[in-house]
């Protein structure tokens, strides 16, 4: 890990959103509890879904304390806050960060929430890259991201977050792995690894795609079973269903059609 950190404590970025809100981005606090708190409690049922794979409705002590009291190293953290007129911090409104994987050290498990009314503002992009830099300078060369397969924001952020290198689908749950440019002077080759993503991102839909007609096709076929099975059951009970007809000489089509008009 580097000496000197961009992101420590003392890092502050004072950025302004499309349609003039100002946010700060700086390192999550242990005092930072109510702030997140209050901004959970903001968070409507498909967002909270979405960043905690299912649904949640509170964040107990013990969440909070796990949250805020961080080293920023293994665990790390940083905080958008709203800031009124005069440059004060109010209100909570996005949370990114990263937490190494205890099987894979060199990798980081990512999550990222942001407040409803500023979603679609960019503001996800710019976490996940701050988050991407302050990972690399701590060592990591992986980001894992978990999120729910119709998360479609989290797609198109990952995009962005550098080269696909796994994906897996499990249940609705996609999980995928980037890859982190190690040193300072890397650079990536564009062309090849927009290639690669999209290759990738093809396959994954291709899979799931074939598993949404495998199932769709069980599907089908057992309700054709079942009305093969109900008609079966109907015509043996009716008054000339299959068994009478061969008794009496009914035909199949005399059976529908009904009986014969009188001369």
């Amino acid at each position: 890990m580097n000496a000197e950190l961009k992101f420590d404590g003392g890092y502050r970025e004072r950025i302004e959103l499309p349609g003039g809100e100002r946010v700060r981005l700086r390192l999550i606090q242990p005092d930072d509890k109510a702030l997140l708190l209050a901004e959970f409690r903001q968070l409507l049922a498909q967002s909270r879904a979405r960043r905690f794979l299912g649904g949640k409705q509170v964040l107990s002590e013990a969440e909070l304390h796990y949250f805020t009291e961080i080293d920023q190293v293994d665990h790390f953290a940083i905080g958008a806050v709203a800031l009124d007129a005069r440059g004060r911090e109010c209100d909570g409104v996005a949370v990114g960060r990263f937490v190494r994987l205890s099987g894979e050290p060199r990798c980081a498990e990512v999550g990222i929430a942001i407040a409803d009314r500023l979603q679609g503002k960019g503001l996800g992009l710019l976490l996940l890259k701050r988050l991407a830099e302050a990972a690399q300078e701590r060592g990591f060369e992986r980001l894992r991201f978990e999120y729910l397969a119709d998360n479609i924001g989290m797609h198109s952020l990952i995009k962005h977050a550098g080269r696909i290198v796994e994906r897996q689908n499990s249940d609705g749950v996609i999980a995928v792995a980037i890859e982190l440019p190690v040193g300072d002077d890397v650079t990536w080759r564009p062309s090849l690894d927009a290639f690669d993503n999209m290759f990738l991102l093809m396959h994954g839909a291709f899979q799931d795609s074939l598993r949404m007609q495998f199932d769709w096709g069980l599907g089908a076929m057992y309700l054709a079973l079942d009305a093969v099975w109900a008609q079966t059951r109907y015509w043996n009970a009716s008054p000339c269903g299959w068994q009478q007809a061969r008794q009496n000489g009914c035909t199949f089509a005399r059976v529908h059609a009904g009986p014969a008009s009188e001369h």
